[in-house]
């Protein structure tokens, strides 16, 4: 991609983002030599996509993060094998009412958050196999998102969050708490168990 080049999916229109790659042999988006483009947004008619086997780098400052969806967004999204590798912002802003599975994939080198959940978005699945390093911060909940993590069960906002998967590593980033931007409830049947991360409220926690 071009510098200052955007990918946009279903945003004038419906549409959707399908990727076949595997680690051993992935699909490569980057910025063509040296540029540095603005990544890929999953506008308002965006329906649901599959991003497998994607290696995507080199998103700039000011273009927005590396993957994002608008706030008016409706629909499954799924990442998987892939890496998302050196941008100037957030690595993955998910907001809408967006279904987002993220397996097995790599999130490294952005001066950002790993990764921000926002809105009425839901994590689906439980982040088997990811790691998240060398990022400024890893993940943001906020907004009534819901947010998958085992052995954690809780609730932000009056949404329930759901499990972090055990085999998910977050290491090295400038920060590896796990933050919670709004005031959070935690049920009474719930046994919070050692992440191996610190979990930082900003904001009070009813329980």
């Amino acid at each position: 991609f071009l510098a200052n080049v955007e990918l946009d999916i279903g945003d004038q229109a419906p549409g959707s983002l399908q990727v076949k790659g595997t680690l051993s042999a992935p699909v490569i988006f980057r910025g063509f030599g040296d540029e540095r483009w603005k990544g890929i947004d999953f506008g308002a008619q965006a329906q649901d996509s599959e991003l497998s086997g994607l290696h995507l780098s080199h998103v700039r400052e000011n273009g927005g993060s590396t993957i994002s969806t608008h706030q008016d967004s409706r629909l499954t999204l799924r990442i998987e094998d892939s890496i998302l590798d050196e941008g100037d912002q957030d690595a993955l802003v998910v907001r809408g009412s967006v279904r987002l599975a993220l397996q097995n994939t790599t999130i490294k080198r952005h001066q950002g958050r790993a990764r921000d959940l926002r809105n009425a978005s839901e994590l689906v699945a439980p982040m088997e196999g990811c790691v998240l390093e060398q990022n400024n911060e890893s993940i943001h909940i906020n907004n009534g998102a819901t947010l998958t993590a085992n052995p954690v069960r809780a609730r932000l906002q009056g949404r329930t969050l759901g499990m972090l998967g055990s085999t998910l590593q977050i290491r090295n980033n400038g920060s590896d708490a796990i933050v919670f931007e709004q005031n959070v409830l935690v049920h009474t049947d719930v046994t919070v168990h050692n992440l191996g991360v610190p979990i930082d409220i900003k904001g009070s926690l009813f329980v």
